[in-house]
């Protein structure tokens, strides 16, 4: 993560710690807040009120970490700056999923919005889009991106995979878009949630074929 963008992730994590303050002040302490979502993005899991609202602002306040220190730390670390607009774009989309969670899950904690299950097709969707679409950008690195034995051992495997994953995840994110605006959000949860699990486990085999298709040599007849 460059300077740059730095400045908007840190905005990003203090509006969800400002929300946290606020939760503190106005939820009741008995309060159970989500922390998990079925495949319709329905709540299926919960916590109390402090871990609730402490965990999306640590763990975003993590990912902001991580990606600052990940070119000192990654073996590949000149690649990550390389391909610094697309580790940008990736990291502020991840911070802004996990801001946009917490602020729908308080306030339908405190009764002023709608289940999250209404809001967070429309914002999964939206973060598949713009992940996807700086995927294949991103040069080979142990950090971010589809990271397999294969796509590491090879170069044109990694750019090739990461390419395949990020045109199935803008698919999924505008089907995803289109479901949720043209029927309902239960069925768009299903389809954003179901697609992205299928985008991302197709791209894992796709790094695998990609890499077979160049090393193994086919048997002879």
């Amino acid at each position: 993560m460059s300077r740059s963008s730095l400045f908007p992730a840190l905005i990003i994590v203090g509006i969800m710690a400002l929300a946290s303050l606020w939760g503190a002040a106005v939820l009741p302490d008995d309060v159970r807040i989500p922390i998990h979502f079925d495949l319709q993005l329905r709540a299926d899991r919960w916590v109390g009120k402090t871990a609730g609202l402490l965990l999306a602002p640590g763990v975003a306040l993590a990912v902001v970490g991580v990606m600052m220190l990940a070119p000192r730390i990654d073996p590949r670390g000149a690649n990550l700056r390389r391909s610094q607009h697309a580790v940008d774009v990736s990291s502020l989309a991840i911070t802004s999923l996990f801001a946009m969670l917490h602020l729908s899950v308080l306030g339908h904690a405190a009764g002023l919005s709608s289940s999250p299950a209404q809001v967070l097709p429309l914002v999964l969707s939206v973060f598949l889009v713009a992940v996807g679409n700086v995927m294949g950008k991103l040069a080979s690195n142990h950090v971010i991106g589809v990271r397999t034995r294969w796509t590491l051992a090879d170069e044109q495997v990694w750019r090739s995979t990461q390419r395949f994953t990020g045109r199935a995840f803008v698919a999924v994110g505008l089907v995803g878009l289109a479901t949720t605006f043209l029927t309902d959000a239960r069925r768009g949860g299903v389809v954003v949630t179901a697609g992205m699990l299928i985008a991302a486990a197709a791209g894992v085999l796709a790094s695998y074929l990609s890499w077979r298709r160049r090393h193994v040599t086919p048997a002879r007849k």
